[in-house]
């Protein structure tokens, strides 16, 4: 996404008073995490931004002022294996049309989540975020 061009057509779109939601989840405390993440950053297309989350990026790199953010407890959730990587490449730089070798990606994540399931589940919890806030129409770096 080309934020440069997409949050200030979101902010010339808007009424004055209205708002843009964002809505994401994170998971939390999974122990494969951090080797996940180094995986990520080796086969990710996104190679510009290794901070993976919508939220923290625009606020931080000064695309979006937030009104207020919101979280959930953590949920405990479960997912087979080929369920959690079947939903890897909808997130940053994972889509697999624009992985040099996505089936290596794939064989290695599967190898990496087949370690930490039990009969076959993974089981960890995620954690709703809701912000709101304005997009900024010209943004300044």
């Amino acid at each position: 996404m080309d934020l440069d061009t997409v949050l200030p057509r979101f902010a010339d779109s808007l009424h004055p008073q209205g708002k843009l939601a964002i809505v994401s989840q994170v998971e939390s405390d999974t122990p494969w995490s951090d080797e996940l993440g180094r995986l990520i950053v080796r086969y990710s297309s996104n190679h510009d931004d290794h901070r993976y989350g919508l939220f923290p990026r625009i606020v931080d790199e000064g695309y979006y002022r937030p009104d207020r953010f919101l979280r959930t407890a953590p949920v405990p959730t479960t997912q087979t294996v080929p369920d959690y990587l079947e939903s890897l490449p909808s997130r940053s730089g994972l889509a697999r049309h624009r992985m040099a070798d996505p089936d290596g990606f794939d064989a290695e994540v599967s190898s990496l989540l087949s370690r930490h399931a039990v009969d076959g589940l993974l089981r960890f919890r995620v954690i709703g975020q809701l912000g709101w806030g304005r997009p900024v129409a010209r943004h300044v770096r």
